[in-house]
C-alpha cells in the first residue's frame, strides 16, 4: 500500500535518486530528548548527506489501553498532527511550499511487536521542482515510532527508503517482553473522590508510587498522569510477592489525580500485560488477583499518605 501512495503522487520516484543498499547509512546520532515523556531519537546518514530519522516515544496513558478501535484512531490523529506540524514549522523560501500530498494505512514489518502504522507523504515544491518526503507512524505497547524520511526530501529512492524504515523498525526494543504473547485484558479500575482540595495529591501520588519501587513508562506530575512499566516480581515475603508466585504477567498501573477548589479526584487501574505459560499451572483468575491486589495496595498506600483510610 506504500508504494501504490507513491506511485499514485505526481513527482514521486522520478524526482528521487537511484536506490541503495541499507548498509550505506550509519547512526550518527542517538540521544534522549529533553523533558519528560519525550522519549528518544536516532539519525541515520548516509555518505551523501541524505537522512533519516527515528524517535521512539510514549502514549499518554489511559486508565483502560488504547487497542482495536482507540488505536486506530490514535495512529491516524496522531499522524495527521506530526504531518500538520512538520508543515507548520517548516523554513522554507516565500516562494516554496510544503503540503499533506496524502496518507494511507501501512502494517509494520513482519515480526515486529508493533500493531499498526501510517504513511504519510509530504509534498515539497522547490523552485517548481516537486520531491516528497515520508511520515511513517507506528503504535504498538503504547509505545509510539516514527521515522522521518528523506532529508533533503528527494534525497533517497523511495523504495530504498521503505527497506530502510522496516529495518529500523525491527531494531527497535520492546518496552516489555512478553515470551507468551500479550494479554487482552481490560484494566481494573477504581475512583476515589475526596471532597477537599488536596493541592499536594500529585507530588504525594508520584513520591508514593517511587517509594514502591515502581518504574515509569510515562510520567508527568504536572498534569497528574502515571504509567508504571509491567512489573513482574515484588519484595520477598510480602502479600503481592505470595499472589504472584510462579507467575510473571507484568502488572501495570495508570494513576491519575485532578484537583479542584470543590475536592480532588484519584483514579487507578492495574492489568496484566503478559500471558502465561501453559505449563505455569496457574489460572487467569490468578492473574486477574495479582492485578486487583497491586491496585489496592497501591491505592491503600496512596490514600494513606493523605491521611485517608479506605
Amino acid at each position: 500500500m506504500a508504494t501504490c501512495l507513491h506511485l499514485l503522487l505526481p513527482g514521486g520516484l522520478q524526482g528521487q535518486s537511484a536506490a541503495a543498499g541499507n548498509s550505506e547509512f550509519a547512526l550518527v546520532e542517538r540521544a534522549r530528548l529533553p523533558g519528560p515523556n519525550a522519549g528518544t531519537v536516532q539519525r541515520y546518514q548516509r555518505a551523501d548527506g541524505a537522512t533519516v530519522t527515528l524517535f521512539v516515544t510514549p502514549l499518554p496513558p489511559s486508565l483502560d489501553p488504547c487497542v482495536g478501535a482507540c488505536a486506530e484512531r490514535a495512529v491516524e490523529t496522531l499522524s495527521a498532527r506530526f504531518a500538520q506540524d512538520l508543515v507548520n514549522e517548516s523554513r522554507l523560501p516565500a516562494r516554496d511550499k510544503l503540503t499533506i500530498a496524502g496518507s494511507t494505512i501501512v502494517t509494520p514489518p513482519p515480526s515486529s511487536w508493533l500493531d499498526r502504522g501510517r504513511l504519510t507523504a509530504l509534498r515539497n515544491t522547490q523552485d517548481g521542482q516537486i520531491v516528497d518526503s515520508y511520515l511513517w507512524l507506528f503504535l504498538g505497547r503504547e509505545t509510539l515510532v516514527q521515522v522521518r524520511g528523506a532529508e533533503p526530501a528527494g534525497s533517497i529512492h523511495f523504495a530504498t527508503l521503505e527497506r530502510l524504515v522496516s529495518t529500523l523498525v525491527l531494531a527497535v526494543p520492546p518496552p516489555y517482553d512478553c515470551p507468551y504473547g500479550v494479554r487482552p485484558d481490560s484494566a481494573l479500575v477504581t475512583v476515589w473522590p475526596m471532597d477537599v482540595p488536596v493541592r499536594k495529591l500529585p507530588f504525594l501520588v508520584a513520591s508514593t508510587l517511587a517509594a514502591h519501587e515502581y518504574h515509569f513508562a510515562y510520567r508527568s506530575e504536572e498534569a497528574g498522569l502515571w504509567r508504571t512499566a509491567p512489573r513482574f516480581s515484588w519484595p520477598e515475603g510480602s502479600a503481592l510477592a505470595q499472589a504472584s508466585e510462579g507467575i510473571r504477567p507484568g502488572i501495570e498501573l495508570v494513576v491519575m489525580t485532578a484537583v479542584g477548589d470543590d475536592g480532588s479526584l484519584v483514579a487507578i487501574s492495574s492489568r496484566a500485560v503478559c500471558q502465561l505459560s501453559e505449563t505455569s499451572g496457574r489460572t487467569d483468575q490468578d492473574v486477574m488477583n495479582l492485578a486487583r491486589k497491586a491496585l489496592e495496595y497501591t491505592l491503600d498506600a496512596i490514600l494513606d499518605a493523605l491521611g485517608y483510610v479506605r
